[in-house]
């Protein structure tokens, strides 16, 4: 974890009514299950234009704290963040819980939630 560019804020669920926090990974691995069972759904019943709709609406719905930015399930995105973001010796768990509690963009959480009620 050197220079690169990042992401430094926590995953939320934008069509969840409490804006549920997710973990990155957490997020990308719920994606990539969704896919993986839409695919084997339509493969037994092709599924109409309204569930592809719905679908490609809920592939969506992840996004980044600290840019609004969507999660991608595949390909290369890059972050918001561009430097050092941690020291060599710090494991990725310990990366997560870092922005999955940074107090900044629990706040910003907080202001979300407060402008849908």
């Amino acid at each position: 974890m050197g220079v690169c560019v990042h992401h430094d804020g926590f995953v939320y669920d934008n069509h969840s009514i409490t804006l549920a926090q997710w973990g990155q990974h957490a997020a990308i691995a719920q994606l990539l299950k969704e896919e993986a069972e839409a695919i084997k759904q339509s493969s037994t019943n092709p599924l109409t234009p309204e569930q592809k709709e719905r679908l490609e609406r809920e592939k969506q719905r992840f996004k980044y704290i600290c840019c609004n930015q969507t999660v991608q399930a595949s390909g290369m995105v890059g972050g918001c963040k561009r430097g050092k973001h941690s020291l060599a010796d710090v494991k990725l768990i310990q990366w997560e819980y870092e922005c999955d509690h940074n107090r900044d963009y629990q706040d910003k959480r907080l202001n979300l939630l407060q402008t849908r009620i």
